[in-house]
């Protein structure tokens, strides 16, 4: 018998003007996925964490390069993440390449990988 996978999603924000989103506490879940709505103004989303909640830091692979999902404008999209590199990290939230013209709803997909 499998065990299900257990999946939680929430919201993260930007708000009008902001050029970074809301925080997520994953509970030490896994950050799997992040779907976009089709209005947002930015085109590239990078990756920061911290382990306080004060202190952000970029997140980067192994092999030097930014974890960071491209968007496109007028264009929703599911975008699904590397588990193993996002699996070490508390909080988390995005930063867009330029300011939001409107407030923006995205959503998070975390799971829990064992």
């Amino acid at each position: 018998m499998t065990r299900p996978i257990k999946t939680y999603s929430g919201n993260l924000t930007f708000d009008l003007n902001g050029t970074t989103s809301s925080v997520v506490d994953t509970k030490n879940r896994t950050l799997a996925a992040i779907s976009t709505p089709a209005t947002l103004t930015n085109t590239s989303l990078a990756l920061e964490t911290s382990e306080d909640n004060v202190t952000w830091l970029p997140v980067y692979k192994w092999d030097g390069s930014q974890v960071t999902v491209t968007v496109s404008a007028s264009q929703a999209r599911f975008v699904q993440l590397d588990l193993q590199g996002t699996n070490a990290c508390r909080w988390i939230r995005l930063k867009g390449s330029s300011q939001e013209a409107a407030a923006r709803t995205l959503r998070y997909h975390l799971r829990i990988v064992r």
